[in-house]
């Protein structure tokens, strides 16, 4: 940032009186105690926030994905053709990659919340 904060000679003592710099004071957070009885060994172990989220991404089903769903009733109101043949393979390429906008999201969720995590 290229801010110049400019004053006046004259009333900079006055300014002073009502402007407080900031102080930096480093805080150090203790282990949680369901780390500590589960891990004796000093370790930098996630949340049960953390842990959690790994659940859900872990335990993530494509079927029951909103697109997958959505497709799959789409695909089946189709007539044979080559739309519904185009339908099927994007469906089935997606199922297979498990690779869906709320599957992305949730990964990238995940790993963002682990940086969180280790930068702590």
């Amino acid at each position: 940032m290229d801010a110049v904060i400019r004053t006046t000679r004259l009333n900079r003592e006055e300014l002073a009186k009502y402007v407080h710099r900031p102080v930096f004071k480093r805080v150090q957070y203790q282990t949680p105690d369901y780390i500590t009885q589960s891990f004796p060994f000093k370790c930098n172990l996630p949340s049960y926030n953390f842990m959690a989220l790994q659940e859900v991404v872990v335990g993530m089903d494509i079927e029951n994905d909103p697109w997958v769903r959505h497709t799959c009733a789409r695909l089946s109101r189709l007539p044979p053709g080559t739309s519904r043949n185009q339908l099927d393979q994007k469906l089935s390429k997606t199922i297979a990659k498990q690779d869906t906008s709320t599957h992305r999201g949730l990964r990238d969720f995940l790993t963002a919340a682990s940086v969180i995590c280790v930068d702590i």
